[in-house]
């Protein structure tokens, strides 16, 4: 099954990752949102499994989302908070 599998530490206060699995053949992307849906970054090319780094830094204070995308569909969505 193809997921974000976990959003490490959260809330993130530095830096953090998301780690995700995809099935075999899938490409994927994943999608930051701010909490106004607003994007504020894309890692694509995505495949097998994997860790993305991430910086507080490059987020709004606050809750904000990550969405899991194969193929144009959402799989899968995980929010987390950045706080500094």
């Amino acid at each position: 099954l193809s997921a974000i599998t976990s959003v490490y530490p959260n809330p993130i206060d530095g830096s953090g990752w998301i780690e995700f699995n995809l099935r075999s053949g899938e490409v994927g992307v994943l999608i930051f949102r701010d909490v106004t849906g607003k994007e504020m970054k894309r890692v694509g090319s995505l495949v097998y499994s994997g860790r993305v780094n991430i910086e507080a830094s490059e987020f709004a204070q606050g809750l904000s989302f990550c969405t899991l995308e194969v193929d144009g569909i959402t799989v899968h969505t995980e929010r987390f908070i950045v706080i500094r």
